[in-house]
């Protein structure tokens, strides 16, 4: 009886990545005019998606879409760099804000994210991402969409 439960719990552990695998999406789209077509590389296990220049950065994934959200903290000249992502998993449509705010709305997004719990944090970068790319016109901000299909490895 001890075996069969000790096969039993060892099998439970080593199953639990039997669902983890690596998607990558080819996205394809248009940026002020110019066509791109990237790749991106989600690890559903470590829950992460490795941009296609080398960024990898941490990523929400439930049966609908995978999300992104990353607010860098050290202030450039133009800013502060806010960028979100979000992959529809069944429409295949990919949309992405990367944006710049200021010194007022940095410090608004940080009061909101620090009186919020976690699970919230990422609403509001969402929400300050996409006011800064509607409301605002920061000669640097990029507001992008495109199609992305899942695209298997060749070699």
């Amino acid at each position: 009886m001890k075996k069969l439960l000790s096969i039993l719990v060892l099998g439970l552990l080593l199953s639990g990545n039997a669902y983890a695998e690596k998607i990558i999406l080819n996205c394809k789209g248009e940026i002020l005019g110019t066509k791109y077509d990237d790749y991106y590389i989600v690890d559903t296990s470590k829950k992460t998606l490795k941009i296609s220049f080398g960024e990898t950065v941490n990523v929400r994934i439930n049966d609908k879409e995978i999300l992104m959200a990353d607010l860098n903290t050290n202030k450039s000249s133009k800013g502060y760099n806010l960028k979100w992502m979000k992959f529809d998993r069944y429409k295949g449509i990919f949309l992405s804000f990367n944006v710049y705010i200021n010194d007022k709305e940095f410090k608004i997004l940080q009061e909101k994210i620090a009186s919020s719990d976690a699970s919230h944090s990422w609403s509001w970068i969402e929400l300050a991402a996409i006011r800064a790319g509607t409301e605002y016109s920061h000669k640097d901000n990029l507001i992008y969409n495109g199609m992305c299909e899942k695209s298997d490895k060749k070699f």
